[in-house]
């Protein structure tokens, strides 16, 4: 066996253990909510019949509501993030204009001050505009907390744009608006499907925020339902195992659509030709 060979093997061996240490929780998680709180005891690696389908009706029963509510406060801080974030890196990549350099990097500080510092002057902002326990109350701050890191993804993906490109649609005559629609955002797909997953997986995960500014089970996101899921000595954690489970699904049908727009977005600018 040749040298390349083996270090192929060596990096499909590693590769190996990553995807299983990577899976192997989510199998537990799989496996035991379909379990009493006895089977768990007696056998927690393996299945183990009866499967207690009714686990899930149990959980869906207590988070229905939240992942729609999720689902909507997530799509909206996405969509925010998205045109907000895509729009001044734009600006930033495109015009010139007195102080653009120190704004750019004032908006990229934001990175390195951590969350839990801006939690308490967040709440005072959005109790004093009357928006705890409201979905808006949910959204606004995130957008704003999330649109970050996207503006330097978005601001370098515009950058490597060919001016060639813009230059002739500037010559047909189209405007600002009409390069950036119609010309710069379809070039940037891969970035869009970058950020969008990262977006979504903030908002989804957000649990810090709705736990301080949410009270109200009826604008409850999901994250903080699965807690309220009732157990007993029966059922043990088998309900709330099956709610993770369900809570993960529309993560799963997202990372389903957008898996090669994200590599290729994380991926671009690696190779040169």
């Amino acid at each position: 066996m040749g040298q390349k060979a083996k270090r192929q093997w060596g990096l499909y061996i590693v590769l190996a253990i990553v995807f299983v240490l990577t899976i192997f929780p989510f199998y537990l998680t799989i496996v035991n909510s379909l379990k009493y709180n006895m089977q768990m005891i007696n056998s927690i690696w393996v299945p183990m019949s009866p499967f207690h389908f009714d686990n899930y009706a149990r959980a869906m029963k207590e988070i229905q509501g939240g992942i729609f509510n999720s689902v909507y406060i997530t799509l909206w801080v996405t969509a925010g993030a998205l045109v907000l974030s895509s729009l001044a890196a734009y600006s930033f990549a495109r015009f010139h204009f007195p102080g653009k350099h120190i704004l750019y990097f004032a908006i990229i500080a934001f990175l390195m001050i951590p969350g839990f510092l801006t939690l308490i002057p967040q709440f005072m902002l959005v109790r004093s505009m009357g928006m705890l326990n409201t979905f808006r109350g949910q959204i606004l701050p995130v957008i704003a907390t999330t649109s970050v890191m996207p503006v330097m993804f978005f601001r370098t993906s515009f950058e490597e744009l060919p001016a060639g490109i813009i230059e002739a649609a500037q010559i047909e005559g189209a405007g600002e608006l009409s390069i950036f629609s119609k010309v710069v955002l379809p070039l940037s797909r891969p970035m869009i499907g970058t950020v969008s997953i990262m977006t979504a997986l903030a908002s989804w995960n957000n649990y810090i925020w709705p736990l301080v500014s949410v009270s109200d089970r009826k604008v409850m996101p999901v994250i903080l339902l699965l807690k309220n899921i009732p157990q007993n000595a029966l059922e043990g954690m088998g309900p709330r195992l099956a709610g993770y489970v369900i809570a993960s699904i529309p993560l799963i049908i997202l990372f389903s659509f957008a898996t090669r727009p994200f590599i290729q977005g994380v991926t671009s600018g690696a190779i040169k030709a």
